[in-house]
């Protein structure tokens, strides 16, 4: 190990037989630092459990029957952020990289499922062709935990309550650690890593996304966000921005942007891409509470012609917004076609207009269709958008002709808040936020 990393205990000698497999510590702050927490599969026990150095011997293994690994864990402590891994290794595992393989698990608790399809040699790799070969039933002669560094010091606490070898997330076996609430923090002062990070939380069944993107101003911007489950709030750092907002903290379901190889993306639990008239109701909440210089509070929400068969950067065909809050000072994309259009039991105005080149050099001319509540600077309707169906902003759009289709697809649902300027201080968060979309 690289670096001042550190876990507790070392062993499990004092560890009651019924209690789960604990631990915690730090990474240290390079990239190659790594905190390992192993167990040999095929191997009968020591006479006693205390640690010793790393064993080069080739250890026995055995071939497994299943499709993949079940693992009940839980995530702990203060950040549940940090990134997990789980590495399976055959016999020579412990020397060669050629006879080990790994997994992110995007998870952070609970009884959860990673087929064998999902190890390759180099998991933290962008493209296939670098991530490797995939395993492929090889024999295996241990499971290793292990959380890697980054370029910040790298806080960890966890439990594995067991794993198996299954079929299935509900072969994995039962537990003392229990769960709890999902928290952590997104953001650094380190650009351009801090910029853009995320963090995935489960919530009722349903994965969503706790974004950072200070993509207006990424140099000039350090927010940095607390989260528990699906809210969060601005800790600290502040933006700036001129007509292009400095920042968007939110929170989203989708597949956008760098996932990850799939870590960051709630394909599993979101039902998208769905074709707009394909889509029964969309129940969503948005309830916000703070403030900070110059924001709205608003849902973006983006559209394609076709569904995506990958992950995608900004390369989308349309949008709708619902700005709950007009900052004042600062208008959307286009002019007003329409006001107090009564759509989910409210009035709105409505503004139109094309979308400028995304960041990425895309999305030029897409039809921005933004619903804006006419009360500037009125919070009110904040703690009331509770479960409202965004299927009627949908027709809405369609009906008023403004470039929203029913044969588009619906690819990501974001919600948060467009900074001008500002940050904390004013202790501005998302309080709540769901999206299901039911079909």
């Amino acid at each position: 190990m690289t670096g001042a990393t550190t876990i507790t205990p070392m062993d499990f000698v004092a560890k009651p037989a019924a209690d789960a497999f604990c631990v915690s510590g730090s990474v240290g702050p390079t990239y190659e630092s790594v905190s390992l927490l192993g167990f040999n599969v095929n191997e009968a026990p020591p006479a006693t459990c205390a640690f010793k150095p790393a064993d080069t011997t080739v250890l026995p293994a055995v071939t497994p029957t299943g499709t993949g690994i079940a693992v009940n864990f839980v995530k702990k402590g203060a950040d549940t952020s940090f990134t997990l891994r789980v590495q399976i290794q055959g016999p020579n595992g412990a020397t060669s990289a050629a006879d080990r393989w790994c997994a992110t698990v995007v998870e952070t608790q609970g009884k959860i499922f990673v087929p064998y399809t999902s190890f390759v040699p180099s998991c933290w790799e962008t493209t296939d062709a670098k991530r490797g070969t995939p395993y492929a039933k090889q024999p295996i002669s241990a499971v290793v935990f292990n959380v890697p560094g980054k370029l910040t010091p790298t806080p960890y606490e966890y439990c594995v309550n067991g794993f198996a070898d299954g079929s299935a997330a509900t072969d994995a076996p039962d537990g003392p650690a229990v769960a709890g609430d999902q928290k952590g923090v997104v953001g650094t002062n380190v650009s351009p890593d801090g910029d853009f990070a995320r963090a995935k939380v489960t919530v009722g069944g349903k994965s969503y996304l706790i974004q950072n993107n200070n993509w207006g101003n990424p140099t000039g911007t350090d927010l940095i966000l607390n989260y528990v489950n699906n809210s969060f709030k601005i800790a600290s750092g502040s933006g700036s921005g001129d007509s292009t907002p400095a920042s968007f903290p939110s929170i989203y379901i989708g597949n956008n942007g760098n996932t990850a190889n799939g870590v960051y993306s709630t394909k599993s639990s979101d039902g998208l891409p769905a074709q707009i008239s394909t889509i029964k109701t969309l129940p969503s909440t948005l309830r916000y509470s703070g403030s900070t210089g110059s924001f709205n509070a608003t849902y973006d929400i983006w559209f394609a012609k076709s569904a995506p068969t990958a992950e995608y950067k900004d390369g989308i065909d349309g949008f709708i917004m619902v700005w709950l809050r007009d900052p004042g000072g600062k208008q959307p994309i286009g002019s007003v076609k329409a006001t107090n259009v009564m759509v989910a039991g409210q009035p709105w105005n409505v503004w139109v207009g094309p979308r400028g080149a995304g960041p990425n050099g895309t999305s030029s001319n897409a039809p921005v269709v933004s619903f804006v509540n006419p009360a500037e600077d009125n919070d009110s309707r904040s703690q009331s958008f509770k479960n409202v169906d965004l299927k009627e902003f949908f027709t809405a759009a369609i009906a008023g002709n403004y470039g929203i289709t029913a044969d588009m697809f619906l690819t990501d649902v974001f919600g948060g808040f467009e900074i001008w300027s500002g940050g904390s201080g004013g202790n501005l968060g998302v309080d709540e936020f769901s999206a299901v979309v039911n079909k």
